[in-house]
């Protein structure tokens, strides 16, 4: 199939024809894809064993004519659907008022948040790999910030910077103790 897109996937008719062969119609009218997958569940279609094609984008090139120079969605929500109908071109806008509407988004901010709901499964404190400080410097830059001492004294005993202190001080950091 000749295309003038740079990005369009040359396929020879032989790579039309192992792509259809690998298409299994349901009653559901979906055709969902039975060779392989990305791990994200969309079907990967290989051509010329160099470029991996996720295939409903190569269902929609064989149909529409064109390579999609958008992305392209699935109505039927089925990640593995290279049926034509199902598909439509659209921004990651469209795809996102797709999601909401159809009650496929969740929002993971505020109270939902992992770092809420699941507090124990974050790494704080001197157990976060890229920590400076131990609980109880935490604990001793707090005492001496009351005692009165500068946050640049306690940055220059601490090896840390004067803001890092700022941030102990205040308890916008380290709040868990």
């Amino acid at each position: 199939m000749a295309n003038v897109n740079p990005i369009a996937p040359n396929l020879s008719e032989q790579d039309i024809l192992r792509f259809k062969a690998k298409i299994s119609r349901n009653p559901n009218g979906c055709w969902e894809w039975t060779g392989g997958t990305f791990s994200t569940g969309y079907g990967q279609f290989s051509v010329q064993h160099a470029r991996n094609l996720t295939t409903h984008r190569v269902a929609f090139f064989l149909d529409r004519g064109y390579w999609p120079s958008l992305l392209v969605c699935h109505k039927c929500d089925n990640r593995i659907c290279v049926n034509p109908s199902h598909l439509f071109e659209g921004t990651p806008l469209d795809n996102q008022r797709d999601k909401i509407s159809k009650g496929r988004l969740v929002a993971s901010s505020g109270d939902r948040n992992g770092s809420r709901t699941h507090p124990e499964q974050l790494p704080r404190g001197s157990n976060h790999k890229r920590s400076k400080l131990t609980e109880q410097s935490v604990l001793e830059i707090r005492r001496l910030a009351d005692e009165g001492a500068m946050n640049c004294q306690i940055a220059q005993q601490y090896g840390v910077s004067k803001s890092l202190v700022g941030l102990i001080v205040r308890r916008k950091i380290w709040t868990h103790i």
